[in-house]
């Protein structure tokens, strides 16, 4: 899934929506899930290790397919990223984990001082 040296600006353009398709709601791949599970973990660990059209979608499959630990790390994430869209992919994955109490933690926080009024769309999210 990770960008092949000399393809095409048309197929690597292609390859977040793929990804989001196959290990999203829709497709459900196993083999997707599982390697946007290491994407995640090595974004995590270094975002730049990961190319950036691939990040968000990565962290949002893993989301989906995610459980309490990893929807702790996303949070504990937020108070140590380095620029805003680092944040913001972790802010937003959390309204895409499919536990009910998870959720309503992210209703929780969306309704908190933490969360700036701009940024309230994360409720909308969750719906």
């Amino acid at each position: 899934m990770m960008p092949k040296e000399g393809e095409s600006a048309s197929v690597a353009s292609l390859r977040p929506n793929l990804y989001a398709i196959l290990g999203g709601r829709a497709g459900e791949d196993p083999d997707v899930v599982a390697q946007a599970r290491k994407v995640t973990q090595d974004y995590m660990k270094d975002p730049a290790s990961v190319p950036p059209d691939l990040s968000d979608e990565a962290v949002y499959i893993a989301a989906v397919h995610g459980d309490a630990a990893l929807y702790d790390q996303y949070r504990a994430k937020l108070a140590q990223v380095k620029t805003p869209q680092e944040y913001y992919t972790y802010f937003y994955a959390l309204a895409n984990f499919n536990d009910p109490a998870l959720l309503q933690k992210t209703l929780d926080f969306g309704l908190s001082p933490e969360v700036r009024n701009q940024d309230l769309n994360i409720i909308a999210s969750v719906m």
